[in-house]
């Protein structure tokens, strides 16, 4: 194996840790969206925060989240497998 091998394999290793981590933060996200009884968002640029605790609200908000988290899990896969 020559040296140019051995740094391209380096740095897809890399970028592949770099995906699994990233997965298994996701991952977490969904395993504790259920316990969610609040929400907050805030907003560094304008200064602005919206803190909600309607059940209903709260519960939309949670299926959509947790709806884009399995969508971004099941893209950084895809990724993963190409690499």
């Amino acid at each position: 194996m020559d040296r140019k091998t051995l740094e391209y394999l380096e740095e897809r290793a890399k970028v592949a840790r770099q995906i699994v981590s990233r997965i298994e933060a996701l991952k977490k996200y969904t395993s504790q969206v259920a316990k969610i009884n609040r929400i907050y968002f805030s907003s560094l640029i304008d200064n602005m925060a919206i803190e909600e605790s309607e059940p209903i609200i709260v519960e939309k908000v949670s299926i959509a989240f947790e709806k884009a988290v399995v969508e971004e899990i099941e893209r950084l896969e895809v990724e993963l497998a190409e690499l």
